[in-house]
């Protein structure tokens, strides 16, 4: 479900204009390595909202998300732990939330991106259920380039 929710359909891709697109993608090649630790808002194309709290060591990256209450109660479950890597600007990180209330499985979604300054564009797809297709996303938070 990846705090993403299977259960709830796919909708539009997010597509930036293409002079932002350009230009994260500019500012994104200046940076060798990134940091993100702090805390991250993102939406789904599925329309679910995460936040991540990430904390970086190196290119390690480990943390908590969580959903709100309303999306929480379709999901059946609220909060899960993040691990994962950074490294330069791509991002892959596994969310291992809490048993689900409504289908009683531990949802695993993998999420991976591209870091650009102060935002995260990338794909996720939940991992505990096959066949359930990818969904893309973005955040938005605190960047830091720790190695130019």
């Amino acid at each position: 479900m990846l705090g993403l929710a299977a259960l709830v359909p796919l909708g539009g891709a997010v597509v930036l204009p293409v002079s932002a697109a350009s230009a994260s993608a500019h500012l994104s090649a200046a940076c060798k390595q990134w940091g993100i630790a702090g805390t991250w808002s993102s939406v789904a194309s599925n329309k679910f909202h995460v936040t991540f709290v990430f904390a970086q060591q190196a290119k390690n990256l480990h943390g908590v998300a969580t959903i709100p209450p309303a999306e929480a109660a379709t999901a059946g479950y609220a909060k899960g732990n993040v691990t994962g890597t950074l490294k330069g600007s791509h991002v892959n990180f596994v969310v291992v939330w809490a048993r689900s209330t409504v289908d009683h499985i531990v949802h695993r979604g993998d999420y991976y991106g591209t870091v650009s300054r102060g935002m995260i564009v990338g794909f996720g797809k939940d991992l505990s259920t096959p066949g359930v297709a990818p969904v893309s996303w973005t955040a938005q938070g605190p960047t830091k380039c720790v190695k130019h």
